[in-house]
């Protein structure tokens, strides 16, 4: 998973259309307990989930592809 995150926090550095979000996300993830939390607002995840239902292709698109695929959600 750590991996996952060094991925992440590339990406966030590099230039292109998704860089605010991809800071935003990496600016509220945390790592505890052998588990990693993410903290993503409604209209990021909105734009994550239509990248990938249109079967986008690019780095992010994979990560956050992953991370869905595990995720599971914590009130």
């Amino acid at each position: 998973m750590s991996e996952q995150l060094d991925q992440l926090r590339s990406l966030s550095y590099q230039k292109g259309d998704q860089q605010e979000m991809l800071e935003r996300i990496r600016q509220n993830v945390r790592e505890q307990g052998g588990h990693i939390y993410a903290l993503v607002i409604s209209t990021d995840i909105a734009a994550i989930h239509k990248a990938i239902e249109r079967g986008e292709v690019g780095e992010w698109q994979d990560l956050f592809g992953q991370f869905i695929d595990t995720a599971q959600v914590v009130y």
